[in-house]
This record gives structure tokens, sequence and C-alpha cells, in this order.
């Protein structure tokens, strides 16, 4: 009995400091002792009547208001005061107040001569929350939409304060929106829904500086609103605003609560997290919007892109197919453009072609698309437009440009060459009318008669492509191939370390003909499949003997092309050229665009995991400027992410900047290296310093060269 007493009495003492809720109970269910932590808790959610104090009943507790189960919790205690099992967890919380928070009830058995049992009261918030964190990252890898994850959040807010309603709002530019609340009803919602910040400031609990508001109720805006939303009893709003990286504010998270419901600490806390939760989402929607945006835009003019514009043709001719109405496609190209930048620098050339692009799509009417391909190539679509009025429209479209530009108080004429083809309804093959309306446009620009409509003569540069083909196709065999290299650098130390190797083509009469002129050519001829051999064999002969001979050089990279990766053997044919050439697997890049993973991400997955398998690095060449491999990214057995250089661009003058920040945090939270591409001025550099980024390549270093220019050979008894 004295030994009892005695475990009782030390059990008590060491009761009393612990600091959370926690009881003592003997073999019948009676509560022994509790500490100060349980009787704060009982007195904040008192049980029905029901004594939770020393001399009150576990199995009473559970039956009239203390545990959620009644009978099957009572069974469930029951089998643990008999010692069938040694310990339990029930959800605890039997009034109103008691079910504002996911509580449990822990109760187990303690080593004493005579049935003792320890009862604590756990705050599960912190896991529950974590799960639902979980599952929240889960849909955003799945791209799921800002909606459902919007409203992901609010339920999780929810769950860790059943009494309350819970509302995520949105800024869209000073008017706030509603972004997700699945339990408050629409006539509260109006309240919030194109509430104008500026205004109403003072009013609304959802903005900085005011993230508790008592009595909404006496407010003399929000009062109303209570009465036509049946939310009388939820007068108090508690509230967090939400704020990008920047810290500019994008939201707000709102709870509404009964006038008597606490906020527990631990509470409080995870409504912080899901309100961090709020700005990933809001943020991750914005960037996928920007990169879906660019994605299918041109980034200086924010024209359409060749994408969007093929899209655009082939349903316009679609339509127009089975009444035979016409479709004009017009190709723009600006005249001696290369003399502008030559002479004014390619900020004037670009504030040159962003002018272009305004004068023209001026000229457009309602349901027409004006696109920019690539430098100054424009491209239009002119729907139930016949030859006759494509022309007239043309004209038009050269007049809106014969004014000339003042820019950086300089002044620029330019003249343009048009070139039209226009689609009868039956000819519905978009590429064909493209190539038709290009064709058109070199025959202006040889004539230099500004506009010439496509003729079905066979065009002079389908006979070019021909002949260039022909001598393509003995290139290799001739020797006409080489490979020059460009060094990709550590930014904080301007050293090497690795180096990209590029195809280059030196044709005895034609001279050097331009990748951009060939690479696509071998691409639809097929040749792409032994010239990509060639270069990846080239590139790891030479490679060995560089990486033994240029300080800190580690890792050679070769582009691969579309068609050489869907090949099932592409994976074979990387592992023999390595054991032919001895080139080691580590020190090998493989770089592959978004485009080519993207096109059957799941047969990508297997290739790219084999080429992992055997040591072979894996890079995503010019990413977010292809698909929208965001939510691919934690699937995707990578290595390293290749900035593009219209990124790195714009990050310089702050345009890009958030993108780029973007990129580095998801590439970080991934585990992927980054490279900038197209840096060309110390100002790129820097701007990519500032973001954590720190490797890249571009002019600023070296333009593409032989190896031996960038690396010369040591001199014959010299040491390095």
């Amino acid at each position: 009995m004295n030994s009892s007493r005695s475990t009782l009495e030390h059990m008590t003492t060491v009761l009393m400091g612990l600091p959370f809720p926690a009881a003592l109970m003997d073999g019948e269910g009676t509560f022994l002792t509790v500490n100060g932590s349980w009787i704060s808790q009982q007195n904040d959610y008192p049980a029905s009547g029901v004594s939770s104090g020393p001399g009150g009943n576990l199995l009473a507790l559970c039956l009239y208001g203390g545990t959620n189960g009644g009978l099957h919790a009572h069974a469930a205690i029951l089998r643990v005061l008999q010692g069938q099992e040694d310990s339990l967890v029930l959800p605890y919380g039997g009034t109103e107040h008691s079910r504002s928070r996911p509580l449990e009830l822990h109760i187990g058995r303690l080593p004493a001569s005579e049935p003792l049992f320890l009862v604590r009261i756990h705050d599960a918030s912190a896991e529950q929350f974590e799960r639902d964190r979980t599952r929240l990252l889960d849909l955003m890898t799945q791209g799921r939409p800002r909606q459902e994850l919007l409203q992901e959040i609010a339920q999780m807010v929810e769950h860790l304060h059943p009494a309350g309603r819970c509302a995520v709002l949105l800024l869209d530019g000073h008017t706030l929106r509603v972004g997700a609340a699945p339990r408050i009803p629409e006539a509260f919602l109006s309240g919030f829904d194109g509430l104008d910040v500026r205004e109403r400031l003072a009013a609304l609990p959802a903005v900085p500086g005011a993230e508790y508001t008592q009595d909404l109720s006496q407010h003399p805006y929000w009062g109303p609103y209570l009465q036509a939303g049946d939310m009388q009893a939820f007068p108090v709003c508690a509230s967090l605003p939400v704020f990008d990286r920047s810290q500019r504010l994008v939201g707000a998270l709102a709870l509404c609560l009964p006038a008597d419901a606490p906020i527990s600490d631990t509470t409080g806390e995870l409504l912080k997290q899901a309100q961090h939760l709020t700005s990933i989402v809001i943020e991750h929607d914005a960037l996928i919007r920007e990169l879906e945006h660019r994605a299918l835009h041109d980034d200086l003019t924010g024209l359409p892109n060749r994408a969007l514009f093929d899209d655009r043709l082939q349903r316009e001719l679609d339509r127009a197919a089975p009444e035979g109405r016409p479709v004009a496609v017009l190709f723009l190209d600006i005249d001696d453009f290369k003399a502008i930048n030559d002479a004014g620098g390619h900020n004037t050339g670009d504030a040159v072609l962003g002018e272009v692009a305004r004068r023209l799509r001026a000229c457009l009417k309602p349901g027409e698309t004006l696109a920019r391909f690539a430098g100054d190539e424009f491209v239009a679509i002119l729907p139930d437009t016949a030859a006759p009025e494509a022309v007239e429209r043309a004209a038009g479209m050269s007049d809106a440009l014969r004014g000339g530009f003042t820019v950086a108080g300089r002044d620029v004429f330019i003249m343009m060459s048009i070139g039209i083809a226009v689609s009868t309804g039956s000819d519905g093959d978009a590429q064909t009318l493209q190539r038709h309306a290009d064709v058109a446009m070199y025959r202006a620009k040889t004539l230099r008669t500004g506009t010439e409509l496509f003729e079905s003569e066979l065009p002079q540069r389908a006979t070019q492509r021909l002949e260039l083909l022909s001598h393509l196709r003995r290139a290799e065999e001739l020797g006409e191939l080489a490979l020059h290299f460009q060094p990709q650098m550590n930014l904080d130390t301007g050293q090497p370390v690795g180096a990209e190797a590029l195809i280059r083509w030196q044709h005895p009469q034609l001279g050097l003909v331009s990748p951009a002129e060939f690479i696509p050519l071998a691409e639809d001829s097929g040749l792409i499949i032994p010239i990509g051999r060639w270069v990846l064999a080239e590139a790891c002969r030479q490679g060995l003997d560089l990486l033994g001979r240029a300080p800190g050089l580690a890792r050679i990279a070769v582009n691969v092309s579309a068609l050489q990766f869907a090949r099932e053997d592409f994976v074979d044919m990387v592992a023999e050229v390595l054991r032919d050439t001895r080139f080691p697997p580590q020190c090998l890049e493989l770089e592959l665009t978004e485009r080519i993973v993207m096109r059957d991400v799941d047969s990508a997955v297997r290739r790219m995991q084999a080429l992992r398998d055997l040591g072979v690095s894996i890079a995503l060449d010019d990413f977010g400027t292809g698909f929208s491999s965001l939510s691919y990214l934690p699937n995707l057995p990578l290595n390293v992410l290749k900035i593009d250089r219209s990124f790195v661009a714009g990050a310089a003058d702050g345009r890009t900047l958030p993108i780029v920040r973007a990129i580095m945090s998801m590439a970080e939270q991934f585990g992927f290296d980054v490279i900038a591409e197209g840096i060309e001025t110390a100002g790129h550099v820097q701007a990519m310093l500032d973001v954590g980024c720190r490797f890249g390549q571009g002019y600023h270093f070296a333009r593409p060269a032989p190896a031996a220019e960038l690396w010369p050979a040591p001199m014959p008894g010299s040491r390095r």
C-alpha cells in the first residue's frame, strides 16, 4: 500500500511538470490527480457538466461529452482498464468549442503494483496540417488548377478550426476577388468580391494592420453582409495578408469564427503556414501562366509565336474548308533589318520591331491574327480574304510603316517585303500555305517589288533546298563537318567548368553554312541520325583530350535532336559510343529541349533514366520557352536546367527577374544545377549571380570556336 502511495506521489510530482494537459487515473477510470494544463484545458472546454477533475470518471466523460464515439469509446477504454490493451488513442472533444481543433485523448498504463494510467490530451493539428500540406503539394505537382488548390487550402484551415469558415481572397489590381470559400454563403462573399482595397481599406479585415476583427456585426460595412449571408453566428474575423516574394500584397486568408471560439497558439502558427502555402500557390499559378504565355507568344512584341500561329491557321482552314471560303496568309519581312541593328545596336532593333508590331496590329480586323516568327519576320492570318483584297491589305500594312520611326533620337525608315498565299478552302494545309507565302516573300525581296502573290510555278527556294540536301548527304564523308566548342563558366571564378559541342559545316563553294539552315534540313530528311552520331562520337573523342589538358573542365555537353531521342536504339547508341571512345560517362551531358521531353513524357523519362543509369548527365535546354514542364519536374531524372537566353536578357533589366528567381528556387528544391545561356554582358553575369545562378555561357566569355583555339595544346616539354 505504501509502495502504491509512493508511486502515486512520485507520478503526481512528474505530472505537474508536464507542459501538456495530463491526468492520472485508477483502474476504475476515476481521475486521481490532474495538472494545471489539464485544468486550463477543461476550463476552456467544459464537458457538458460531467466532471473532468479529480474524482471525475473518464467512462462517464466519454458517454456524456468528453470523447467522440460514445459507446465505442467506452468499450475501448474498458479494454485498457481491464488489461486487454496497453494503450489507446481516441478523438477528443464533445462540446461545440472543443471541436474547434483536432484533439486526441491518449491513455496508457503505467508500471505500478496497482493499476495506474496516464491520460493526456494531444493537439493533433500539426500532424493533420502536415498530411493536408503533403496532399496540396502533390496536387501542385500534378498541375491541378489554382481554384482547386485554393479550395484545398481553405479546407485545410477548416480542418484546423472546424468551428470556423475560411475564405481565400485574391488581389486583382486594387480589387479583391474570392478565390475559394467552400462553406461561406454567396451573399456574404459578395462583400469581399469586387471590394476596392484603396477605398475600403479601413473596412477590410483582410489587409496588413487589421489581422483580427472582434465584431463584424457592429461594423457599418460588414453588418448587412452578415445578415444577408446568414453569418450572424460568425462575427469574428481573423485574417492574414498574403504576400509574394517581393512583399507585394497578392491576397488574404480570412477565417470567420463564432464570438467565443478561441484560437490556440498551435493553430495560430499553422494558420501562418497556410498563409505561406497560399502565397506559394498564387506565385506558382502566376509562373505557370507566364510560362504558358511565353510558350505561345513572342517575348519582345507580345504577339503569338509560330506554335500559336500554326494552331490558329489550321483552325481557320478547317472552318473555311466546308464552305470553300478563302484564307489569306501574309508573310512580312523587313528589308535590310541587319543594317538597322548594325547602326543602332540591338536595343534600336528591338524598339523598331516593337513599333512595327504595334502598327501592323493596328491594321488588323477582329478575328485576324498577327504573329512574329523570329528576327524581323511577321506573319498574318486574314480569314475570308480573297487574293485581290489580300493585296490591298498588304499595301495598307506597307503604308502604315512608311512614316518611319524615331528611336533614341534617330530617324529610322524601313521597307517591308510581303508574300501572299491564299487558300481556296480545298487546299487546307497550314504548312503548305505558310511555305507558299514564304516563297512569295522571297520573290518580293529578290525582285524588290514590295509585294508578291504566290503562283504555282516550282519555287526557287525548294530547288535550293534540294541542292543543299544533296551536298549535306556527303558532308561527313568529305570531311566538311567540324565541331566548335563554347565554354560553360563558373560565374563566381570566371573559370571554365564545361564545354558545349556545336556542329559547323564548311562547304568548299557555299562557305560556312548556318546551322539554322542545314539542321532543319537534316531533321526533315532524317540525316540528323547519322550526323547526330558523328557529333556525339567526335565530341567524346575531342572531349577526352580536352579533359586531360583543360584545367577545371569536367563535362562535355552535346545537343540531342527529337528524331535521335525518339529512336528505340538511342540509349544503346550512346553506350556504344562511350565504349568505343572510352569517354567517361560522368563527364558527358546530353541536352534535351522541353519540346522533346514533353512530346511523350513517359517514354522520355524511361530513356532519360536509362541514360542516367549509364552515368550520363541530362540537361533540359531552353527551359521555359517550349511546353510548360513545371508539373513534371519532380518526376524528370534531370541534372541541369538551362535558363533560356530570353530570360537572362530580361533579368538584367528586371522584366523576367521574378521568373528567373522562381526557376532558381525550383531547381534548388529538386537538386538541379542551373546554367544561364546567352550571357553577353557583365550586367547579365551580375544579374545571374544576384539570383544565385553559378554557371553560364555566352559571347561575354567566348564565341564557339575549335577546341584548339579555346584551349591550345601545351608546348612540348611544358608543364600545366
